[in-house]
């Protein structure tokens, strides 16, 4: 199995083509397997980020103790982060070779997931994220996950992941090419219903320390485009897949919501 080589906490799809979202050749690996070929991509993507916070997995409870498979990678992290696929592989997807390289807070030494995305048969992935592979960080989530979980986290490695190093300069943090005039009237439309349109409505910090759209946006770009397309775990937030946005619009979405204040 190609996907023996990612040593992971969870397993956190080809290259999507510029202005749109899913990808031709879709099932890429399903072989017809109905699971597979019904499954939800943007589930599969939430649960990425946070699957306890994700309605009706098998397991909805927030795990308390350290993931003991992390152990078995280089982080550093404790408590529930260690058992969050995006905490080895990333936001952007790209493990110890992206934002998550040598130096960073979260680095584990985990590689991403770009390879297996477009490598692996969807049954090897969903093998390797229930089994887990022993020896390595990457658990057995056959306890925490039902099959139809399984099957969504694979419909979003084959068909939702993106190269972030072709749409956000890693020295920059900007959008490689966005259009913010646009992605203002994106976001005015959808987003600033619950954040406002300076992005300050929701505060996802605390007092000492906010953290508002426009704090994400700047400081982690990968993870609030990965929060635009997919949506907020456990939140109403729209996802911009299902609202049929392009990739250039939620780069675009991105690209505005830099502009907004920080703190």
């Amino acid at each position: 199995m190609k996907f023996k080589n990612l040593v992971v906490v969870f397993i956190s799809i080809p290259i999507l083509a510029a202005g749109i979202f899913l990808v031709s050749g879709c099932g890429k690996g399903s072989g017809g397997n109905s699971e597979f070929d019904n499954a939800d991509i943007v589930r599969g993507g939430q649960l990425y980020d946070k699957w306890w916070s994700v309605s009706g997995v098998l397991d909805p409870n927030k795990p308390t103790s350290d993931n003991p498979d992390y152990a078995l990678t280089q982080g550093t992290k404790t408590g529930a982060d260690t058992w969050r696929c995006k905490e080895c592989h990333g936001w952007d997807y790209q493990g110890r070779e992206g934002a998550y390289k040598q130096g960073s807070s979260h680095f584990t030494g985990v590689i991403g997931l770009m390879h297996a995305s477009e490598q692996d048969e969807a049954d090897e992935l969903f093998g390797t994220i229930k089994d887990g592979l022993q020896g390595t960080g990457m658990s057995s989530f056959s306890s925490h996950l039902a099959d139809t979980d399984i099957w969504d986290v694979v419909k979003f490695i084959k068909e939702g992941i993106i190269d972030d190093s072709q749409y956000i300069d890693y020295q920059t943090k900007k959008p490689l090419s966005a259009d913010a005039i646009h992605g203002a009237s994106l976001f005015n439309s959808v987003c600033a219903i619950c954040h406002g349109s300076d992005g300050k409505q929701i505060n996802f910090g605390d007092q000492a320390e906010p953290e508002y759209v426009g704090t994400v946006a700047s400081d982690n770009p990968w993870e609030a485009l990965h929060k635009i397309r997919f949506g907020q775990p456990g939140t109403a937030m729209p996802s911009g897949i299902k609202n049929n946005w392009s990739i250039q619009d939620c780069l675009d979405v991105l690209g505005h919501a830099q502009t907004l204040p920080a703190n």
